[in-house]
């Protein structure tokens, strides 16, 4: 309530009133927009971390088909049936 508050006083204080003060309020709740600093570096992490995962599924199933060579097939588990 306490935020709110403040960006509330704050808006009545602004001497040019904004064109859309839902826009005023989302901006000045959180502490403004990002900043495209901060946009470019996370948009750079996602990528990044796209990558690793797909390294990591291709690993994954590389060593998925190592470890069926070494298993038993299902069907010599089950020599009475």
């Amino acid at each position: 309530m306490d935020a709110l508050t403040k960006v509330l006083v704050n808006l009545y204080e602004e001497p040019e009133k904004p064109a859309n003060a839902l826009d005023f309020m989302k901006d000045h709740l959180h502490g403004g927009p990002p900043e495209t600093a901060d946009i470019e570096a996370l948009k750079n992490e996602v990528s990044d971390l796209r990558q690793k995962v797909e390294q990591l599924t291709m690993e994954n199933n590389d060593l998925k088909q190592r470890l069926q060579s070494y298993e038993p097939q299902a069907e010599d588990n089950n020599p009475g049936e």
